[in-house]
């Protein structure tokens, strides 16, 4: 199973807002993965969530843990969480990269290499997970084709940074067995559609002509330097 997952910290260190970026976590990080290990769901930091149980038919609980062989994770950007009156339930609201000034994506996300080192711990630290696949990691920037190159540096660098967070947590045993890159060629991204271009190979749209990127380049030199 492919969780999608992103690293939530918390506006500051005030008590209200600490707790909302712990909400936070618990619906993006832990909603799925604990029922589906045996651990009911995250009602410690979201008592609203009891409501699930009256939907429970004889049996689902104990149908609900899986033995996994692996999980995978796909990890695209951090999420900095404040107090908030709305939505209710949750009383946590983003506060958007925009407003705290940060380097953003095509798509207006923080990309935050750092945030998967969180991420790889924190899912470690379940009983039964014994191997982490990245399923999905990418970044999305403005790519300009001049003649037959694309100079995508700062995707580049983006995932020269991912694996660093990789080698990292595989050096303090975290059992990380795969990384994939989203995506190889650029495509079609649901409601963006053809605007954010996430590939290491660029893709015309208009002639289907593709062109190696940059990215594209390292990453071939990068796997046939280290076999």
């Amino acid at each position: 199973m492919a969780l999608s997952c992103s690293y939530v910290k918390s506006t500051n260190q005030l008590f209200f807002n600490k707790r909302a970026a712990k909400r936070v976590e618990a619906l993006l990080n832990r909603f799925f993965i604990e029922p589906l290990l045996g651990l009911g769901y995250p009602t410690d930091i979201m008592p609203a969530l009891n409501i699930i149980k009256s939907c429970f038919k004889p049996g689902d609980a104990e149908r609900l843990p899986f033995d996994f062989d692996f999980i995978g994770l796909q990890y695209y950007f951090r999420v900095v969480a404040r107090f908030s009156l709305f939505p209710p339930v949750l009383f946590a609201t983003e506060v958007p990269p925009s407003q705290r000034k940060k380097k953003l994506t095509s798509m207006g996300l923080d990309a935050y290499p750092k945030g998967l080192s969180h991420l790889l711990d924190f899912y470690m630290g379940y009983d039964g997970i014994k191997q982490i696949v990245l399923t999905e990691s990418g970044v999305c920037y403005t790519d300009f084709l001049r003649g037959d190159k694309v100079n995508d540096a700062l995707r580049k660098k983006y995932h020269q940074k991912m694996l660093k967070q990789v080698k990292g947590a595989i050096q303090r045993g975290v059992p990380v067995t795969g990384y994939f890159v989203w995506t190889l060629v650029d495509n079609f991204e649901w409601r963006e559609g053809f605007q954010p271009r996430f590939g290491l190979v660029y893709n015309d749209f208009e002639t289907q002509k593709r062109t190696l990127k940059a990215s594209g380049a390292w990453f071939r030199d990068f796997l046939t330097d280290n076999e």
